[in-house]
């Protein structure tokens, strides 16, 4: 259980340097259910967690993707995943204007 309330917390430092503070607001305060809690209260941290995303991100949209755009898109964000790793071991001079562009929507 501590492994997900560190994930919680990873998310959270990303968040925040990428400069998304209203997610890493939200998911701060956002109690985690305990170990032994019942799937129902799972699930209502499951639907809280898809709540933020939708307000926050604009997640949740049926888009109607084709089979190639979608492995086009798992392809485009394991990408940025890789981007993102080697900024944490990397020396740059301003890391929060990078990861927010590598985590900021496309323009336009």
């Amino acid at each position: 259980m501590q492994q997900f309330s560190d994930l919680v917390q990873g998310v959270v430092e990303l968040a925040d340097e990428a400069g998304l503070a209203g997610i890493a607001g939200r998911l701060r305060v956002m109690p985690i259910p305990a170990p032994n809690a019942s799937w129902q209260d799972w699930q209502q941290y499951a639907d809280a967690l898809f709540v933020i995303l939708r307000d926050e991100r604009d997640l949740g949209r049926e888009w109607g993707f084709s089979r190639k755009e979608v492995e086009t898109f798992n392809d485009y964000f394991y990408a940025k995943e890789l981007l993102v790793q080697c900024l944490k071991v990397s020396v740059v001079s301003d890391r929060q204007a990078i990861l927010a562009g590598l985590l900021s929507p496309p323009q336009g």
